[in-house]
């Protein structure tokens, strides 16, 4: 009934766990967005498309707030991260022999609650019961996969949050000193991806609220 020996794979899992998200339906899960040619010409575009229903919308709304509590107030706590509703469940399963104290830890998470648009599985093989290494691994990713498809805060999160949250300044275009002093003027941090002394890109982008204190990537 603990399920330790039932082995699928991790896009399995993904799939299965995606249906108790999103209303209860099965997709058939696909790699590639598209497929272009050397002119740019699309010619293939993957679609969603729906096995069948396997649970009920309202079964579906409950467990997802239960997978809510979960990051709340549960288990899955060092998962969480600011100003996002966010859900998910840890996974501990011993392998082999029960004796010799040996696991598989997990963390399946995503968010945002209301709309769920991203789904991540961390999984690691032979590390130590109660570390949380996965539901922080979890949270390290989201903090920059969020920001990054543009997620805005939550508007619960931004109530609670409001005298934290700051409008992300425009530094896109700017010398790379004057970028930061700008971000350092507004409470906000960076972190600097590739080389050169001119912002090319930014995000969070321009204007969004976001906490005082938030990296932003440059």
């Amino acid at each position: 009934s603990m399920g330790q020996s039932f082995n699928v794979t991790p896009l399995q899992l993904i799939t299965g766990f995606s249906a108790v998200i999103n209303g209860g339906y099965l997709l058939n899960p696909y790699l590639v967005s598209d497929i272009r040619s050397e002119l740019g010409e699309i010619l293939y575009t993957g679609k969603t498309s729906v096995r069948r229903q396997v649970i009920s919308e309202s079964a579906s709304k409950t467990v997802t707030q239960y997978l809510k509590k979960v990051i709340d107030d549960g288990t899955g706590k060092k998962a969480a991260v600011t100003g996002y509703d966010m859900g998910g469940k840890t996974g501990t399963a011993q392998k082999g022999n029960r004796k010799l104290d040996k696991y598989v830890v997990s963390f399946m998470g995503f968010a945002p609650v209301s709309h769920p648009e991203v789904v991540g599985l961390v999984v690691f093989d032979n590390l130590p019961d109660g570390t949380g290494a996965a539901s922080s691994a979890f949270k390290e990713m989201m903090e920059n996969i969020l920001p990054y498809m543009n997620i805005d805060v939550s508007v619960d999160a931004e109530v609670l949050e409001n005298e934290e949250l700051g409008a992300v300044p425009d530094v896109a275009g700017k010398d790379i000193y004057a970028a930061i002093s700008a971000l350092a003027q507004n409470d906000f941090g960076y972190d600097l991806i590739g080389v050169g002394n001119k912002v090319t890109s930014q995000y969070p982008k321009a204007g969004n609220n976001k906490q005082h204190g938030t990296t932003v990537k440059l």
